[in-house]
């Protein structure tokens, strides 16, 4: 449960920003970069399929681990 809000909460701004900009190629790049920075701080994610969400349900990893990783892929902003 606690993953999915965080996920929820971390997509929300994405996909916001995202719809108000109309592009999809956008959002599937944004999407892709996300999951990769994910990966780069130890949060093993699928890449997202194209215009699907990013699973964070298969990381496997603590609650503190994730939300660091979070904050580092949101630019510390968290």
């Amino acid at each position: 449960m606690e993953r999915r809000r965080l996920a929820a909460l971390a997509a929300a701004p994405l996909s916001l920003s995202l719809a108000a900009c109309g592009v999809g190629a956008v959002a599937n790049e944004a999407q892709a970069d996300l999951a990769r920075c994910l990966r780069d701080n130890g949060v093993q994610v699928p890449t997202p399929e194209t215009g699907g969400p990013i699973r964070l349900g298969e990381a496997r990893v603590g609650r503190e681990h994730l939300e660091s990783a979070m904050r580092e892929c949101s630019g510390g902003k968290r």
